[in-house]
C-alpha cells in the first residue's frame, strides 16, 4: 500500500514540475491530462496554378459551397456554414483585398462569372465538398474539399486545389494513477474545415501579394500551370 502511495506522490510531483497547468489538471484522487485531437491530413493538392501575377490585387465573388455528398438533413444549412467559415478563413488571412459573398447557391459557372462581373469582381471562387463523413466522438470525421477559382475576364480556370483531413475520434484512457482526455472540438467538422483551408489560403494570398506561392515539394510534379494572360 505505501508503495503505491509513493508512486502516485512521484507521479504527481511529476505533473506538476513539467506540465501547464491548463494540460494538467489535479485534485486529490487523480491526475487528468488533456490532449489534442488528432488530426490526420495531407498536403493540399494543386492541380492547375497561375504562372503570373495579376496587376494589381485582386477582388472575389464567392459562391456558395456545392456539398457533393448526399446529406438528407439540414443540407441548406450545412452549405451555408460552410461557406460562411471559408469567407471567415479568408477574411482572417486577407486573401483578397475585396471578397464578396453571393446570397444564392450557382450551379453554373457561366452565371457565377456573370454574377461576378456585375459585382466587379476579378475572380470568382467556386468551392466544393467531395466528400465528408461526420463521426461525432464515436466515429472518425472525414472531409475532402475542392476549390476553384476563375478569371471572370477570360473565363480561365486559374486555380484548382483539392484538399483532405481527418480528426480521430479517440477514447479517453483510465490508468492506474492518471487518465487521459481529448479535447475534442464540439463541431469537428467546422475545425477540420477551418484547418484545411488555412493550408489553402497561404499559397493564394502570397500570389495576390506578388510573392512566390510555396507549394509542398512532393506535389510539384503533379502541378500544371496556367499560362493565360491577365485581364486585370
Amino acid at each position: 500500500m505505501k508503495k503505491g502511495v509513493l508512486i502516485f506522490l512521484s507521479l504527481l510531483s511529476l505533473f506538476m514540475v513539467s506540465c501547464a497547468t491548463k494540460d494538467v489538471e489535479i485534485d486529490y484522487t487523480s491526475v487528468t491530462v488533456n490532449l489534442p485531437s488528432q488530426i490526420i491530413k495531407d498536403q493540399p493538392n494543386f492541380l492547375i496554378y497561375p504562372l503570373n501575377y495579376p496587376k494589381h490585387p485582386p477582388s472575389a465573388f464567392l459562391v456558395p459551397f456545392n456539398v457533393m455528398v448526399k446529406i438528407e438533413k439540414n443540407r441548406i444549412f450545412l452549405q451555408r456554414e460552410f461557406t460562411k467559415i471559408l469567407y471567415n478563413n479568408f477574411l482572417k488571412n486577407q486573401v483578397f483585398k475585396r471578397l464578396l459573398i453571393s446570397k444564392d447557391y450557382i450551379n453554373n459557372i457561366n452565371e457565377a462569372i456573370k454574377r461576378a462581373r456585375e459585382k466587379k469582381c476579378d475572380l470568382v471562387i467556386i468551392p466544393t465538398i467531395t466528400y465528408c463523413f461526420f463521426g461525432g466522438r464515436s466515429a472518425p470525421t472525414n472531409m475532402a474539399i475542392k476549390i476553384d477559382i476563375y478569371d471572370t475576364n477570360s473565363k480561365n480556370l486559374i486555380w484548382s486545389i483539392t484538399h483532405m483531413g481527418e480528426i480521430k475520434a479517440l477514447e479517453d484512457k483510465d490508468y492506474v494513477f492518471w487518465k487521459t482526455r481529448y479535447n475534442y472540438p464540439p463541431f469537428p467538422e467546422a475545425a477540420l474545415l477551418n484547418i484545411l483551408l488555412d493550408d489553402i489560403s497561404e499559397p493564394i494570398k502570397r500570389w495576390t501579394n506578388h510573392k512566390v506561392p510555396i507549394f509542398p515539394k512532393k506535389e510539384k510534379k503533379q502541378l500544371r500551370r496556367n499560362k493565360s494572360d491577365w485581364n486585370f
